[in-house]
């Protein structure tokens, strides 16, 4: 998360969810296993574009510094993704912007990467 309110920070203390804030991540890194251990094994992924810093994403509904990183999010998914079962992904919340046409490969290049990521998760030894 870059960005949350003090509300949402008490439901997640209230409700014990597991969460990495950008900010932590720059500082202290994403663990080795970013997910609990009883967490399923079958998975669907939403990424939000809005997670990455509005330098690499302006164009989202709510663009706003100190989001993740590419390479973040990469091992993000890697990480969250491996020895599961992923049953489907969506990319959100793209909210193009007339000429300025990164972006759009940006989430386009995302949709790329999550393919790829299911189909290794699917395909290896956990997720056949």
């Amino acid at each position: 998360m870059r960005d949350f309110c003090r509300e949402e920070a008490e439901v997640r203390k209230t409700h014990n969810v597991t969460h990495y804030d950008a900010y932590f991540m720059a500082r202290v890194g994403l663990p080795e296993q970013p997910l609990p251990e009883d967490f399923p094994r079958r998975i669907y992924v939403t990424f939000d574009v809005d997670a990455f810093d509005a330098s690499l994403m302006p164009a989202t509904g709510t663009p706003s510094p100190g989001g993740i990183s590419w390479r973040e999010a990469h091992f993000i998914l890697e990480r969250c993704m491996a020895g599961r079962r992923v049953v489907g992904f969506d990319v959100v919340e793209l909210a193009p912007i007339q000429g300025l046409h990164h972006c759009n490969f940006t989430a386009a290049k995302l949709t790329h990467l999550l393919m790829g990521l299911a189909q290794a998760a699917n395909t290896g030894p956990d997720g056949a």
